[in-house]
């Protein structure tokens, strides 16, 4: 009886040991996020990174922790580890509808950070020549079309179609599609010309991969499309084809193509698709689509989007689950991908402030509008330095302007952007506004009296942070200018106005690219200013 009341008397205290363990940790958590977000704020990035790193060590499962570090990756430039906390965060966060937006984002951030090691690769190419590669991972090169020009939008999409259904051999570790277009970006090698077999070996040396699949493909137009299509496996070390050459796909009917090729490939490269689950062997065998126009949609969509035309290779993919609502795979790839290409600096902008209102109130912050911030492919730069300008001009982000009479600097505001909604369709403005001379700021709107119905929160500091969100109906077509006001606490304050033009209108589209915050400002100031452009782009040749 002794015996068991000391068992009993130390697991207690084992249990007491245990929980008080745990209480400390989670403690230790709470107080370095919000010590993190502290110095977060204060744009103290390198200190916020390690007190945000503690905070995810001591609570993995903090979805708030995991939002904030990943804000601070893209503030320091490293969106590979930002996309990882960012999935992260997808994964643990409640708020679904902020958590759909964070991972169009990631999308972005995985296409830099992919970009970024592909020129090192580049850099490194002749070393990596020299170095054996591994058999099991794989590049599924898009095919080429040496058909009519109708059918060039296809060849895109088998390749993503083959290499989803090659994803079901655990045997085989397909290439990501954007990791590949970001390798022949820096190797300056249109998709196409990998159908070459140098090209092919020097993509695959680059990326580290032993195999390589190329493909040609001709479509045939009729009462049914027919489609043929011949592949090879190259093997990137001896260079040579494996297995016995070609693997040959005899013209058949479209709907069966993909499931067909993807299992003489699979079988090719080793894999005993008779010992797959039942479940793999399904997805090896999926055919995606019967519908070809369904087909060339998708593959339009691809090729849009490797452009950095965001826009329109969403309406593209819109039309590929319009025309076959089972087309799973473009429906995934509409759902990761953004309204437009934007900058690190845009992204970290877009999720600060919906970030920081989490963090005072501890509520489930606002969702970002997947038009919060349009700066098309090649605006970075233009981003940061007009940013720079702003601040040393002592003007408003973002087409601001100081309109107080002091010594001091008037408040930045950012955020503060044009739009073009439909009615029925919810448009969010996440504003933020700083005080370069580190005074605290407060952020207002004349929001009830253009927009009725709209809502305006903020939350004073520096940066001061607001939110407006508004949901126009029928009778609310016509433009609507919304000012916001931030005014900080130097003497005498400093004031800067800002304006957002926000169009309802019932034949509303995707909206124009604008540079961020390009607001009207109420005062003038003279202020740098770029266009954004897109940067040229070739091409594919068939």
């Amino acid at each position: 009886m002794r015996r068991m009341s000391r068992l009993l008397a130390s697991a207690s205290a084992a249990l007491w040991l245990v929980c008080s363990v745990s209480g400390a940790v989670a403690q230790e958590g709470r107080e370095s996020l919000r010590s993190g977000e502290e110095l977060y704020q204060k744009g103290e990035y390198d200190l916020a990174l390690a007190r945000l790193q503690t905070a995810r060590q001591a609570n993995a499962d903090d979805p708030e922790a995991a939002l904030f570090l990943g804000l601070t990756y893209v503030r320091l430039e490293r969106p590979t580890e930002a996309a990882e906390q960012w999935d992260d965060y997808v994964r643990l966060s409640r708020d679904r509808k902020l958590a759909a937006d964070v991972r169009r984002f990631v999308t972005i951030l995985r296409r830099e950070a992919a970009a970024k090691v592909a020129q090192e690769a580049i850099a490194q190419e002749r070393s990596l020549a020299a170095q054996s590669t591994s058999d099991s991972v794989v590049v599924i090169a898009p095919f080429r079309n040496v058909g009519a020009p109708e059918g060039d939008a296809l060849g895109k999409a088998l390749a993503a179609m083959v290499a989803e259904n090659l994803s079901a051999v655990p045997e085989v570790q397909v290439v990501e599609r954007d990791r590949t277009l970001a390798y022949l970006r820096a190797a300056n090698l249109e998709p196409t010309d990998v159908v070459q077999r140098t090209n092919a070996v020097r993509v695959g040396k680059l990326l580290r991969a032993g195999r390589v699949v190329i493909g040609a493909y001709r479509l045939t137009r009729g009462e049914e499309s027919r489609l043929r299509v011949d592949v090879a496996v190259i093997d990137v070390d001896s260079k040579k084809e494996v297995g016995d050459g070609l693997v040959h796909q005899p013209e058949s009917n479209f709907r069966s193509v993909v499931p067909e090729l993807a299992e003489k490939i699979a079988t090719t490269l080793g894999a005993d698709v008779a010992r797959l689950p039942a479940n793999r062997v399904a997805k090896l065998r999926r055919s995606h689509t019967a519908d070809l126009a369904a087909a060339l949609a998708f593959g339009r969509g691809l090729e849009l989007e490797d452009r950095g035309e965001y826009p329109e290779a969403r309406g593209e993919l819109r039309k590929a689950v319009q025309k076959d609502n089972r087309f799973e795979l473009a429906r995934a790839e509409l759902d990761r991908l953004p309204a437009a290409m934007i900058s690190l600096v845009a992204i970290g902008n877009a999720v600060e402030g919906p970030a920081l209102t989490m963090a005072v109130g501890k509520q489930p912050g606002p969702s970002i509008s997947t038009r919060a911030v349009w700066i098309t492919a090649g605006v970075v730069a233009a981003a940061g330095a007009a940013a720079a300008v702003g601040i040393a001009a002592g003007g408003g982000g973002g087409g601001g302007g100081g309109g107080g009479g002091g010594s001091g600097t008037a408040p930045v505001v950012e955020g503060a952007e044009n739009r073009s909604v439909a009615p029925g369709e919810t448009v969010v403005l996440g504003v933020t506004a700083r005080d370069p001379d580190g005074t605290t700021v407060s952020l207002d709107a004349d929001n009830e009296t253009t927009a009725p119905g709209s809502t305006f929160t903020s939350t004073p500091g520096n940066p001061a942070n607001g939110v407006f969100r508004w949901t126009p109906r029928a009778a609310d077509e016509g433009v609507h200018t919304i000012s916001f006001t931030a005014t900080d606490s130097s003497n005498p304050p400093e004031t800067t106005r800002v304006s957002a033009r926000i169009d309802v209108d019932e034949a509303a589209q995707t909206p124009s690219p604008t540079v961020r915050g390009a607001g009207t400002p109420t005062p003038t100031r003279s202020r740098a200013t770029r266009t954004p452009t897109r940067s040229a782009t070739r091409t594919p040749s068939p």
